[in-house]
């Protein structure tokens, strides 16, 4: 073979240097494509990683005002990327309470070349708003000068709500703590007290300055005889953290006495030492709760001490509480013993007995109220009749949760009313007999009336007709001795004439008919004192009508009361130079009392008894005529208007007569 000559060697020698430049071009063209795959990869990454993290870059061009960012950015604002290209387009689209201060925060940032990191809220399509934590750095050419500004925005709208609803919480916390609602403690399991509200202070009777030094420790407080309650309730706290349920203890106050107390606590660390702790003052409920007690043994005392039957059932029937007696009637009738829990239709051996009985306690349940009448018992043992009050159990307006029987055993009772039911016919013969014989007497008593009227009358007629005419006639054959006895006589026949006149008056008070008028009570009196006297012996007597109230009576026996009255007033101060007659009235509560007041001769008190008693006198005729039986009409009158009457007075001072009316309607 031909050595190449020196031109082929150095083409040789430059063709391998061409192929192992090839060779290079080739490898760095691999190399360039794995780092463009590379490249993009990260790109891709970095975009999902914005997505996720919520994070969006952006850039402003600050000299051609020119804004850029990626797809994340422009998802956190909402909006295409055009409609964002410039610097005033951002700031429209921001909160209108935000966009001055984000404004002065960017030029800031450019004059002193500083961060830019700020808060915004940006405006949704739907209207709303998100919040956004923006961060950037200033760049500069060599001058100084800002070229561009680059950063980030991060979507913070779930960490602005949680702090708000972290505030809200707190506020919330910090209301209730200050309320004094509860007392709140801060506490540590070493006993120490770090923090109270003012509420927990007061409930121990310390001052704050006396907790910020320490000196109240939640172990010292609680009672030896509690400590083990506390034990438990620590070693709960720590194994989950909260107690299950309030602890009810007692603290020590200051003074020495006691609170009782429901605490709940929870831990505030992992490492179970700190915590916090709501204790509430049961003070109230505790009382509460021993009045309940004493009422329930009341009650049950109450229940038991009766010996009628006392029960309660549910809405199932069955007892919720008896008494005794109820026991004891129980086993009498049916021979069973009660208890508690079970079903009355359990003990009801006989079935007409249950039936009538469910029938009753469901009309309880539904509400109403009632009284009946029922048989109960074995017709082979004691049968029995039982007065039955069903009452339904209330827990609330609409809320019935069983039915209360209070059962009264009346069989002797239904005995006796059917022995009272049989007198009763017999009786309504007696009394239709009675009444026959009290009409037969009324017809005695009426013809004895007649025949005092008009028998009894006539031979006095006769001796004052004879007498007169013996003093009129044969007064010169007659000494003055006789002429003395025909005036004697004359006289007694007058009084026996008025004597039967008054008798009659009141035998017919109690036959005659009663009509209730209104009455002017002072009119009637003053035209029966008028009627009384004459001008000559009204001109002795000093008579005042005060202010008396009107009456509803029968006039005609009112006014015959008023004539009884005043005339004895008169014929009692008779010899009194000048007579003081005093008459008046006034308004009880349920009735009216009038008066009729003398300064006249006046009586004994130990006699009162006897003045309303017909023909009963406290005086001799010598000294006061009269037959004894006005007071006696006066009393029988009131008596008939449902009213009393009575009489004050002292000898030689005078007498008061009153009458009370009952009150009655126009």
């Amino acid at each position: 073979m031909r050595e190449p000559t020196g031109e082929t060697s150095r083409l040789l020698q430059e063709n391998e240097r061409l192929r192992r430049r090839v060779e290079e071009l080739e490898a760095d063209a691999k190399r360039f494509t794995i780092t463009e795959e590379k490249i993009q990869l990260s790109e891709a990454r970095l975009i999902e990683a914005q997505k996720v993290a919520h994070l969006g870059s952006w850039e402003w061009d600050v000299a051609k005002d020119v804004i850029t960012a990626s797809q994340e950015f422009y998802r956190l604002f909402d909006i295409e990327p055009e409609r964002i290209a410039h610097f005033l387009q951002f700031i429209e689209r921001l909160h209108p309470d935000d966009r001055e201060r984000v404004g002065t925060e960017v030029d800031e940032a450019l004059r002193q070349n500083r961060i830019y990191d700020t808060d915004y809220r940006v405006r949704l399509g739907d209207g709303g708003w998100r919040d956004i934590h923006a961060r950037g750095q200033l760049f500069t050419d060599a001058s100084g000068k800002p070229v561009r500004l680059a950063g980030t925005c991060l979507d913070i709208t779930e960490r602005k709500q949680a702090e708000a609803a972290l505030r809200a919480s707190e506020q919330r916390l910090r209301r209730f703590y200050e309320s004094g609602l509860l007392g709140v403690i801060y506490w540590n399991i070493h006993g120490q007290i770090t923090e109270a509200n003012d509420k927990f202070i007061e409930m121990l009777g310390y001052t704050r300055a006396e907790l910020n030094a320490g000196q109240i420790d939640w172990l010292n407080m609680t009672p030896p005889e509690y400590r083990h309650l506390d034990e438990a309730s620590i070693a709960e706290l720590k194994a989950t953290g909260v107690n299950g349920k309030p602890l009810e203890k007692e603290y020590i106050r200051k003074d020495g006495t006691r609170i009782p107390v429901a605490v709940a606590g929870a831990m505030l660390d992992e490492d179970r030492i700190n915590g916090v702790a709501f204790v509430q003052d049961i003070t109230e409920r505790k009382q509460a709760q021993e009045t309940l007690r004493a009422q329930h043994a009341i009650l049950g005392a109450i229940l038991q001490s009766t010996d009628a039957s006392v029960f309660s059932l549910d809405r199932a029937y069955r007892y919720t509480t008896f008494n005794a007696a109820h026991a004891a009637t129980m086993k009498t009738i049916y021979g069973v013993d009660i208890q508690l829990g079970t079903s009355l239709a359990a003990y009801q051996s006989v079935p007409e007995d249950w039936q009538a009985a469910r029938k009753n306690l469901d009309r309880a349940l539904r509400g109403e109220t009632f009284v009946e009448m029922a048989f109960s018992g074995d017709e082979d043992r004691s049968r029995r009749c039982f007065e039955i009050f069903h009452s339904p159990i209330h827990t609330g307006p609409n809320d019935i949760i069983g039915v209360s029987v209070y059962s009264r055993d009346v069989t002797e009772r239904r005995r006796a009313e059917d022995e009272i039911r049989q007198l009763n016919v017999t009786l309504e013969q007696r009394i239709r007999d009675r009444t026959a014989q009290l009409e037969e007497s009324n017809h005695e008593l009426e013809a004895f009336s007649y025949s005092v009227s008009h028998d009894l009358r006539a031979p006095l007629r006769a001796i004052d007709g004879f007498t007169r005419i013996l003093t009129d006639e044969y007064a010169s054959h007659m000494d003055a001795e006789g002429q003395r006895l025909c005036s004697v006589v004359r006289e007694n026949a007058k009084s026996m004439s008025q004597l039967i006149d008054d008798l009659l008056a009141f035998s017919r008070l109690g036959r005659a008919e009663m009509s209730f008028a209104s009455i002017d009570m002072g009119a009637l009196a003053n035209a029966v004192f008028h009627e009384l006297t004459t001008p000559e012996s009204r001109g002795r007597i000093d008579f005042q009508v005060g202010d008396v109230p009107p009456a509803i009576a029968d006039p005609t026996l009112m006014r015959q009361v008023w004539m009884n009255l005043l005339s004895n007033a008169i014929k009692f101060s008779s010899k009194q130079q000048r007579a003081v007659i005093k008459v008046s009235g006034q308004h009880g509560q349920a009735e009216t009392v009038y008066t009729v007041q003398d300064d006249g001769a006046g009586f004994e008190m130990q006699y009162v008894d006897k003045l309303f008693g017909v023909f009963q006198r406290l005086h001799s005729a010598k000294d006061f005529e009269g037959t004894g039986v006005g007071l006696a009409l006066v009393q029988r009158v009131i008596r008939r208007h449902g009213g009393r009457v009575w009489a004050t007075g002292e000898p030689a001072k005078g007498a008061m007569f009153c009458f009370a009316l009952q009150q009655r309607g126009a």
